[in-house]
C-alpha cells in the first residue's frame, strides 16, 4: 500500500501540479487517499458481513474460547473474562469493526503521509533563484 501511495502522488504530482509541489499539497493528498481507501475497506467489511454473517459469530466464539483458556490457566479471574467477553460482544460487530478498520487504517495513513510528503515533495526551482536576485 505504500508503495501505490508513492506510485499515485508521484503520477498527482507530474500531472496535475506540473512537477511542483509543496509538503503541505503533498500531505493533504496523502491524507485524502488515506480516507478514501479506509472508506473503501470499511465498506468491503460491511459488505462481507452481510454475504457471511457467521465471520464474526465465528471470531467471538474463538476470542470466547481463548479467553476461557486463560481464565483456567489463572492469569484472569472469572469476572474479568466476564467483562472481557461483554465488551467483545459490542466491539465484535459488523459495524463496530468497520469503525475500527476505517480508523486504525486512516491513521497509518497519516503516518505514511507525513514520511511520504517529504520523499515525494518538490519545490520550484525558480522560487530561490528569485529571491537570491532580488536581495543583491
Amino acid at each position: 500500500m505504500v508503495w501505490l501511495t508513492y506510485k499515485f502522488s508521484l503520477d498527482c504530482r507530474d500531472k496535475i501540479y506540473e512537477g511542483v509541489w509543496s509538503y503541505g499539497q503533498a500531505l493533504w493528498y496523502i491524507i485524502r487517499l488515506s480516507f478514501y481507501g479506509s472508506m473503501v475497506c470499511a465498506v468491503f467489511v460491511l459488505l462481507y458481513s452481510f454475504l457471511v454473517p457467521s465471520y464474526f459469530e465465528g471470531m467471538n466464539d474463538l476470542v470466547v474460547t481463548t479467553l476461557e483458556q486463560l481464565g483456567d490457566s489463572g492469569l484472569y479471574t472469572d469476572e474479568m473474562i466476564e467483562e472481557m467477553e461483554s465488551s467483545l460482544r459490542i466491539l465484535l460487530t459488523p459495524q463496530s469493526y468497520s469503525a475500527m478498520t476505517l480508523l486504525s487504517n486512516f491513521f497509518c495513513g497519516i503516518f505514511t503521509g507525513l514520511i511520504l510528503a517529504a520523499i515525494v515533495k518538490e519545490d520550484n526551482p525558480f522560487a530561490d533563484n528569485s529571491q537570491t536576485e532580488n536581495n543583491e
